[in-house]
């Protein structure tokens, strides 16, 4: 068997040991990358729900305030007395109040406008809409439209009652414009957000849309519109260069502290062995018999 010396074996266990700490920080590196990039898409999914939950605040924010006006005695009895002159000019008075409004207008349950619907912004969009909903057809909640030259609006359409009993409905159109400005208002780091229906008509988008990137898509509630966000990929440069530098001075620290610790044995192992040749030199001299 080949006789090493003290060096050969220190310089390998030192190596072993060196070697032993790269695999650690390699393996840690991989799953340190991995754990980050799964909080990164955790917490983009968490800012997701809440611009989705703000977008659904402001739809159910528009349909209180149609539901007040539904329940007004005004409203109740414009319907049931079916005076279409004092509707209409109930309808046009009233939409300059509301935020956002594009169209108002009250209709009896057989579908009847009272007063006249152009007068009172109720496109044909609208009015087509109005009988899918009758008929129990409308697919997209709430309706989106893009008249041509006119603005792009969403209908929100609410029963009115006398008694417990439907005498009529109450029809209201908001301006989508609000509904982009709500979405460039929470968007984060100029990501890119869009929100259409479920037949991907287009309500909002803010960004620029990016091909390669990971999407989450979270359907907001009291609708059928759905959030279609991008995950943009983990930023590896910046961590890499962090982690990077951290390493070294580890690896800087475990060298040093070796090294230490290797002159340290060596110092002691020589000592150890002056203490032996001294005593053997002593033997041969008979000092110790």
């Amino acid at each position: 068997m080949k006789n090493l010396s003290i060096r050969t074996l220190a310089l390998r266990h030192i190596a072993v040991l060196l070697l032993s700490v790269l695999t650690i920080i390699v393996l840690s590196f991989i799953l340190l990358i991995g754990q980050l990039q799964e909080k990164q898409q955790q917490e983009h999914q968490h800012k997701a729900k809440l611009i989705a939950s703000n977008i659904s605040q402001l739809i159910g924010f528009y349909r209180e305030i149609t539901q007040d006006l539904a329940k007004q005695p005004q409203v109740i009895e414009l319907i049931r007395s079916g005076n279409s002159e004092k509707a209409q000019q109930w309808s046009i008075q009233t939409r300059s109040l509301l935020p956002n409004s594009n169209g108002l207008a009250l209709l009896t349950n057989d579908g009847s406008f009272l007063g006249n619907p152009k007068s009172q912004k109720v496109g044909a969009l609208c009015k087509k809409d109005l009988l899918l909903r009758k008929e129990g057809k409308l697919e997209i909640m709430p309706p989106i439209h893009y008249p041509s030259g006119k603005m792009s609006h969403f209908d929100i359409v609410t029963p009115v009652y006398l008694e417990d009993k439907a005498i009529g409905v109450l029809f209201a159109s908001f301006s989508l414009e609000i509904i982009q400005r709500i979405t460039q208002q929470l968007q984060h780091d100029e990501e890119h957000l869009l929100i259409q229906t479920i037949q991907q008509l287009k309500v909002a988008e803010v960004g620029v849309h990016h091909k390669n990137y990971k999407h989450s898509n979270i359907t907001i509630n009291g609708s059928n519109w759905v959030l279609n966000s991008e995950i943009p990929p983990f930023k590896i440069e910046g961590f890499f260069t962090t982690y990077l530098s951290a390493t070294l001075v580890l690896l800087l620290i475990i060298i040093i502290a070796t090294a230490l610790f290797a002159i340290r044995l060596g110092k002691i192992f020589i000592q150890d062995m002056q203490g032996v040749k001294q005593a053997l030199a002593g033997v041969q001299k008979g000092e110790f018999l």
